[in-house]
């Protein structure tokens, strides 16, 4: 059977489950920490999907370790039901599935700020113009990183603005350096 199909049907499931108790955010949100540590440290996924020879028990305790808390009920089930059924194997897919359902069940659209200083104003008002252009429940995550020199540079829905400082400098370089291979 097709892995995207196993996991785009679990993560529906989990989707319909969260829904019918009231804890969709809360799952919601602990998906997401799970997926960006999962990212993060490429051993955890290892762990939590790939090696069968985990017990239950141990598998519980990484997520909660890598959550920084309690685990939601919902999701606790969710794991003992793919390990019930073998299909920790497609963990982190589903996980992956169920936060993309999720965003498109709740009308959420997420975006990826970058500057080089924290300027939270920015964000505030990137979230409220985006949010009344687009009717959705906006949500960015910002990032700092000083090697852009200033500007900023954002991505949402595929779309990329990048009015970094940096990359002005690189283009006006290639530029110059285009402009002085020419022959007059």
């Amino acid at each position: 059977m097709n892995a995207g199909a196993i996991a785009s049907r679990y993560a529906k499931a989990l989707l319909d489950y969260v829904t019918e108790s009231g804890s969709g955010e809360t799952v919601y949100n602990q998906a997401c920490m799970l997926m960006k540590m999962m990212e993060q440290v490429p051993l955890l996924k290892e762990v939590l999907a790939r090696r069968k020879d985990i017990s239950h028990e141990k598998r519980m305790e990484v997520i909660q370790i890598a959550l920084g808390g309690r685990m939601a009920v919902e999701l606790d089930r969710f794991v003992g039901l793919l390990e019930a059924n073998s299909r920790i194997e497609f963990f982190d897919r589903m996980i992956w599935s169920f936060i993309h359902q999720y965003r498109k069940a709740n009308n959420i659209v997420t975006g990826h700020l970058v500057t080089a200083v924290d300027a939270p104003e920015l964000k505030e008002k990137m979230t409220a113009l985006f949010t009344e252009k687009t009717g959705a429940d906006v949500r960015i995550e910002m990032k700092t990183d000083p090697e852009i020199i200033g500007g900023f540079i954002f991505d949402m829905d595929g779309k990329l603005v990048d009015a970094s400082i940096s990359t002005q400098l690189r283009r006006l370089r290639k530029e110059l350096v285009d402009t002085g291979k020419r022959i007059i």
